[in-house]
């Protein structure tokens, strides 16, 4: 089995070092692929068999894939749902692959792993944040808030002075890099992340109320910021503009929606404020779960809510220093993805904590 977790560590640390996304997902899925044949001849040899021990979110789970395909076989694209966009291979077969490898996770993962996982990210985000291989500034940014906190789990952990050091230096380098972007949500998710952190230590807490808050602050936080890069001039690929002909264009096809992947077909079915010969392309909506209601109608959005909420509720209930970083890591990439695009990178690391939290 020490095969397997080097192999996922070494993934960690070496899988977001590509410029460019399309490249980087075919880098993403071949790991996949090759992890899961490692893992899935453990699991034979060893004669395990995969078993839940959340059968609920299993069952929630495997309800938002069928709606997802559903969706997709009915919508306007299934060739686009399938393979994905040009610039970001984001199709059903990226994502049947990221749900494949968390579900594998949950089968296999052990917790003797939690350091080895916790530093690898770790150093994952220290090594991108010195040498900014992403390309895109705002995925580095997504990137960087959503390891921080295994940082803070290396610091607990240890009680070696030079090791609590060195974490500081990589907190102090990635903090110096996400201002460097100028990211205004990676900023303001570095205020937060801290008493975010500290408040998943409180067992009465509104699992509720947090999520929606979480949720709101951070769209409206999107909207303001981007008007106030606007300034008085329009723009045409503006956040606004994006989330309201999305929105609109939406509720022509409430039910199931467009299809995987196919976001941009809402957005080009709303003319606002005014038809433009040459007009931006919008694949990606910079909001999650705005996305997930355009692509996979109302049905595709209850059940995924319900499935985060399914994981939320699971980790509230475990509530040691591990799931509170797990926690930390899940709320953070929820409050980014719901501003920005999500890059392949921290999306990986997201099903892995749901894979983790699988294994509980």
């Amino acid at each position: 089995m020490s095969i397997t977790i080097f192999l996922l560590s070494l993934g960690l640390i070496l899988l977001p070092f590509s410029h460019w996304e399309v490249q980087k997902v075919w880098m993403y899925l071949k790991f996949i692929e090759i992890f899961f044949i490692f893992s899935l001849v453990y699991l034979i040899k060893k004669r395990i068999f995969i078993e839940s021990k959340n059968s609920k979110i299993f069952i929630v789970l495997f309800l938002f894939l069928t709606i997802s395909v559903l969706s997709s076989l009915l919508g306007l694209d299934v060739s686009k749902s399938i393979f994905g966009n040009l610039y970001r291979s984001d199709g059903l077969i990226t994502f049947f692959h990221l749900v494949a490898f968390s579900i594998l996770i949950g089968a296999v993962y052990k917790d003797k792993w939690n350091t080895l996982i916790a530093v690898s990210i770790f150093l994952g985000g220290v090594i991108s944040s010195i040498f900014d291989y992403f390309g895109q500034p705002n995925f580095l940014a997504g990137f960087i808030l959503v390891s921080l906190s295994f940082g803070i789990y290396i610091f607990y952990k240890t009680n070696n002075k030079y090791v609590k050091t060195l974490i500081i230096l990589g907190f102090i380098v990635q903090i110096y890099r996400m201002f460097l972007v100028g990211s205004y949500v990676g900023i303001l998710g570095l205020v937060i992340l801290y008493p975010l952190w500290k408040l998943t230590n409180k067992r009465k807490i509104n699992k509720i109320l947090i999520l929606v808050i979480v949720g709101i602050l951070s769209v409206f936080v999107s909207i303001w910021l981007n008007n106030l890069k606007s300034k008085k001039e329009y723009v045409a690929e503006s956040r606004v503009r994006i989330y309201r002909n999305v929105f609109l264009g939406s509720l022509k096809r409430p039910v199931l929606g467009y299809g995987w992947a196919n976001s941009d077909y809402a957005f080009e079915s709303i003319v606002w404020p005014l038809k433009f010969n040459n007009d931006v392309y919008v694949d990606k909506v910079h909001m999650l779960f705005l996305e997930i209601f355009a692509t996979t109608g109302i049905l595709g959005l209850i059940a995924y809510l319900y499935f985060l909420f399914s994981l939320f509720k699971r980790l509230i209930n475990k509530n040691n220093l591990w799931t509170r970083v797990l926690l930390t890591s899940f709320l953070m990439y929820l409050i980014y993805s719901q501003t920005n695009v999500t890059s392949i990178s921290y999306e990986f690391i997201f099903w892995l904590i749901v894979g983790i939290i699988l294994s509980l």
